[in-house]
């Protein structure tokens, strides 16, 4: 009888239902990136940090219909991207903040998601 380790785990491909349409849901039995981001604290953080900057990419009032959804189709390959860190076994959880902290950086680098800058008195 053969004992499914950690390893094994890691090496079953990801489903796609666990895209929610902004990051990643944590109801639906997910893939290993998934599972990791919804039990570490540090990666539900940043996880959290990326909704609000996608919601405020989303928001942005000058932002078309065509690059609207070129947004949601661009979200959606970062996840099934971040997905395949599955990939990177015993390395899967900095593999997953890289690339979690990578998109953050993506998207609070569009316009809408900037912060202002501090007024200098």
């Amino acid at each position: 009888m053969a004992v499914l380790g950690t390893s094994a785990a890691l090496a079953i491909p990801p489903p796609p239902d666990s895209f929610d349409g902004e990051t990643i849901r944590c109801q639906v039995a997910g893939s290993a990136a998934t599972v990791l981001i919804c039990r570490d604290a540090e990666l539900t953080a940043l996880d959290r940090q990326l909704r609000q900057a996608f919601r405020a990419a989303l928001a942005d009032p000058a932002l078309q219909a065509s690059g609207r959804a070129a947004l949601l189709r661009e979200q959606e390959q970062w996840v099934v991207a971040m997905d395949q860190c599955w990939r990177a076994g015993e390395q899967l959880r900095a593999c997953v903040k890289a690339s979690q902290s990578q998109r953050l950086r993506q998207l609070q680098a569009r316009p809408a998601t900037r912060q202002p800058a501090p007024v200098q008195p």
